[in-house]
């Protein structure tokens, strides 16, 4: 696994990047141009060890300096550093009036490392939701309460408060002089540009896409993972 100053971004988020099988402990991994690990989880087996390598990670990177963050909205009263993990989810487009998809996709990223859940095969297991709501971590999603909030409650009953830590990374880009600029709900290609210079482009056919299908396309991980990973990324330079 790539770490944090060893990932390409430029590499991983360039048109045609490609995603190669990767040989490794988990059954359903790849590596993105650039360097980034991306394990794809449909089944519970070895979920929990990937969890486990992925707070690894973001321990590391904590310890190095990168990837921490001082901001708490969910436990303002812990005011200690923790390492970061950026979140975010998908979900089978709400095409009809009143239809309301549950979370199909959950994105876990810290330094070189990426874990895609999928909820559609899985439900919530357990070891998500206990890794979700560890004390020592805190998780960064982008424009969170948008729709993201909604529908984990909806899908899991899950609250923003059932996080150990979270903060959104718009109110991290609120308060820098890098990105104060863009608003209260800035987009994270906009972020992206301004604040590590990469031109990520959203491809609406893939956003719009089936994320509970029988299984994910290359370009569903890539588009998957690097969300996830952008934000971790965004999140340590503005942190």
């Amino acid at each position: 696994m790539a770490t944090a100053g060893q990932v390409s971004l430029w590499a991983a988020t360039r048109p045609g990047a490609a995603l190669t099988p990767l040989r490794s402990r988990f059954s359903d991994a790849y590596e993105l141009d650039g360097g980034l690990e991306i394990v794809v989880f449909s089944a519970q087996s070895e979920l929990e060890a990937a969890l486990q390598r992925l707070r690894a990670a973001a321990e590391a990177a904590a310890a190095a300096g990168a990837g921490r963050s001082e901001v708490y909205s969910t436990a303002p009263a812990r005011h200690s550093k923790a390492p970061m993990v950026g979140i975010d989810v998908e979900w089978r487009p709400d095409f009809r009036p009143g239809s309301n998809n549950p979370v199909a996709l959950v994105q876990l990223a810290a330094d070189g490392l990426c874990v895609l859940v999928r909820t559609c095969c899985l439900g919530f297991p357990a070891a998500l939701r206990a890794f979700l709501s560890d004390r020592r971590l805190c998780f960064v999603g982008l424009n969170w309460s948008v729709n993201d909030e909604r529908k984990m409650a909806s899908s899991f009953g899950w609250q923003t408060s059932d996080f150990g830590s979270f903060v959104d990374l718009a109110r991290l880009a609120a308060s820098s002089s890098v990105a104060h600029g863009l608003g209260a709900r800035p987009g994270l290609a906009a972020l992206a540009d301004i604040v590590l210079g990469l031109s990520v482009p959203k491809n609406k056919q893939i956003t719009l896409s089936d994320w509970a299908g029988h299984s994910l396309s290359s370009e569903q991980i890539k588009y998957a993972a690097l969300d996830a990973a952008l934000v971790w990324h965004i999140a340590c330079r503005l942190g």
